[in-house]
């Protein structure tokens, strides 16, 4: 924006996310009139860096300020005396039921069953989209009822993070024959554990030449490097792997 012949730097709109977590009296997976909020339950965050809570109140509305372009996952314990109900029942996109749509999907429960945890797994668009249509909810069977959970999908898409950085030099200036320091970290930040990974990195041969790398690569390639299968159990949340990779300057860019 510009303002008097000066240009005005603005933060981008703030994001946020959530909604309900409510008494589903009839079990249809939809939000009907006089079906009460469950105050007092704590709802979790899972993010890239780590894990925010809050608790449900006002009718058990529940909401988190985010970042845009990002993946998150939102759990909440099963209360005492409920089960999961139905998912995405009310959804107006028949071709994407579980997209939790800010629009199209938002009177009806968005979670699933991820390891006996209800789950909603969203990723967020760009800054000022908010979505408050993340809902949860939870139905007491009746006496003598048989449970049957809603279970998500065996296949749960898993969420990584992969982030190359410069670690020697610090200044970015290298000699010819100095050697060159990059790490390559991967972050699980979704709820299943990673135990098989592939990861190629690449490099330019004009300047560049290969040394070693802590995690020793399975091939190596023209200006490439590559793990394949990785078994090292990268797990959900706090889990990460990181290789640091040392190249060697053959050239001075001009």
């Amino acid at each position: 924006m510009v303002c008097c012949g000066k240009e005005v730097l603005c933060d981008p709109a703030p994001i946020e996310i959530g909604n309900r977590v409510w008494d589903d009296y009839d079990g249809d997976g939809q939000q009907d009139a006089g079906e009460p909020g469950l105050n007092g339950l704590t709802v979790r965050l899972q993010t890239p860096t780590g894990s925010n809570t809050t608790t449900t109140s006002d009718d058990g509305n529940y909401y988190f300020n985010v970042e845009p372009y990002t993946a998150y996952t939102i759990t909440v314990a099963t209360p005492t005396g409920y089960q999961l109900t139905a998912s995405n029942t009310a959804a107006l996109d028949a071709a994407n039921l579980s997209s939790n749509h800010a629009i199209s999907d938002t009177i009806d429960s968005d979670a699933l069953l991820v390891n006996n945890v209800p789950t909603i797994l969203y990723t967020t668009g760009g800054p000022g989209q908010n979505n408050h249509s993340l809902d949860f909810g939870f139905v007491q069977p009746a006496s003598g009822q048989v449970d049957i959970l809603n279970i998500a999908p065996s296949t749960v898409t898993a969420h990584l993070a992969i982030d190359k950085a410069l670690v020697s030099p610090a200044n970015g200036v290298a000699a010819v024959g100095d050697p060159i320091i990059f790490s390559l970290t991967i972050t699980n930040t979704g709820p299943v554990t990673v135990t098989e990974l592939d990861v190629s990195d690449n490099f330019d041969l004009n300047y560049l030449i290969y040394n070693t790398a802590s995690i020793t690569p399975d091939a190596v390639g023209a200006g490439t490097l590559n793990w394949v299968g990785a078994n090292d159990g990268v797990n959900p949340a706090s889990g990460s792997l990181q290789s640091l990779v040392p190249l060697g300057a053959v050239a001075s860019r001009l």
